[in-house]
């Protein structure tokens, strides 16, 4: 139980060794932390207007679809 204490408050301070050093020998924790960090920064930069801009900019111009675009 202290070390999971351990590993969540070091979660909260961002000290990532102790993180590391929790989930190396607990890989269905790993897992499920890396699925936690993948959505967080999906959703982090989501939130950006610059992302949102670039994004659908980037569909647009890699659309299949060629009445879409620019004098389309």
């Amino acid at each position: 139980m202290l070390a999971r204490a351990a590993y969540h408050r070091a979660i909260d301070l961002g000290v990532q060794g102790v993180v590391d050093a929790y989930l190396s020998s607990r890989p269905s924790e790993n897992r499920a932390w890396e699925s936690y960090t993948a959505a967080y920064r999906e959703v982090s930069e989501a939130r950006g207007i610059g992302h949102i801009l670039e994004r659908g900019f980037a569909e647009r111009a890699l659309s299949s679809d060629q009445t879409s675009g620019i004098g389309g």
